[in-house]
């Protein structure tokens, strides 16, 4: 099977993912009320997180994220449980997935796993994944250290085709787990390892800590370019977790800047969130409003459609409050294009 990495650089089709974990839990009765979140599935139901994963794959993913975004090695240790064997359940969850849609259609379609890998900002479960502005004392080291069991964990799996570093939304950690990604690889003497980088983008379309796109694109096409090699491989870079009616803005932006860096081998990643607007007063989440002027915001697929007139886009999905429903009318809309 082509690898995914070579498949996204490739292929004029991009790769589509899945959508949101823990409001479709909820639907399903799940309790996520936690701080683990959507992982909390893997010791709860996990039954019910493995049918989440096939219903996706179903409705037309080519690659599914496991549920580890939010978790880490301390949080886990402080709910008595070992994190090895959660990262682990986490992988055979969504392998069985996987393997039972290829059953069913006798493996008709490359299928791909991708290992999640949330930032630092995401255990203190306090938003911080949507500012960036860690303390202080929250430098590169302390950032290698904490991604090192996780990532290493998914790195060493055979069933793990890529890594998907999620909502990064610190210039400093960007730079920690990627090279972290590297030391990993080189020490453990893999091969064949990919990986992408998924930004958290503010209303300016710049980094939420406040670092200019361009400084990040330019950082991660020079880091590309001095780093990878045949076995250590950066696929693309984008946004997720972003508000739908700013997706098209940071895809055309991402890739006015990869053109402007003379690089054609760095694709883009996009999945926005649903579109809804969630309310902090009252928690909950309520539909995008029309506007004054009687127009009103772009769905999903209509976005998806402005995406691809880039030509740079390799994978792109749904986050929160996405569900199957709306990957299967992405699906369709990719069929009708590719």
């Amino acid at each position: 099977m082509i690898s995914l990495h070579d498949r996204i650089l490739k292929e004029s089709r991009p790769i589509l993912l899945d959508g949101g974990t823990g409001a479709e839990l909820e639907k399903r009765g799940v309790d996520v009320n936690h701080k683990l979140w959507s992982g909390i599935a893997l010791i709860n139901e996990p039954a019910t997180l493995e049918k989440l994963h096939y219903d996706y794959y179903s409705s037309g993913s080519d690659a599914i994220l496991t549920a580890t975004y939010q978790l880490c090695d301390a949080d886990l240790k402080d709910i008595g449980l070992d994190a090895e064997s959660v990262y682990s359940k986490a992988i055979e969850v969504t392998k069985k997935a996987k393997d039972a849609i290829n059953k069913k259609d006798n493996g008709t379609k490359p299928r791909y796993i991708i290992g999640s890998v949330g930032p630092y900002g995401a255990s203190l479960a306090d938003g911080s994944e949507y500012t960036g502005k860690y303390l202080p004392d929250v430098d590169e080291k302390l950032l290698s250290e904490f991604h090192y069991g996780r990532l290493k964990h998914l790195l060493l799996s055979d069933d793990i085709d890529m890594i998907g570093f999620e909502t990064f939304p610190n210039f400093i950690e960007i730079k920690a787990v990627l090279n972290q990604f590297k030391k990993i690889i080189e020490e453990n003497e893999l091969i064949n390892k990919s990986c992408y980088m998924s930004l958290s983008i503010n209303d300016d379309i710049n980094l939420v800590d406040g670092t200019l796109l361009s400084d990040i694109i330019k950082f991660l096409v020079d880091w590309k370019r001095e780093n990878c090699t045949e076995n250590i491989k950066l696929s693309c870079v984008g946004s997720n977790c972003c508000k739908l009616s700013e997706s098209s803005k940071i895809v055309e932006k991402i890739s006015g800047l990869l053109s402007s860096e003379n690089t054609d081998d760095l694709k883009i990643v996009m999945y926005p969130n649903s579109g809804e607007v969630y309310d902090g007063i009252t928690k909950e989440w309520h539909g995008a409003s029309d506007k004054k002027d009687g127009s009103h915001d772009l769905s999903l697929v209509e976005n998806v459609d402005l995406w691809l007139n880039t030509d740079k886009v390799g994978i792109l999905g749904g986050c929160c409050r996405t569900g199957p429903c709306d990957i299967l009318e992405i699906n369709k809309a990719l069929n009708g294009k590719y």
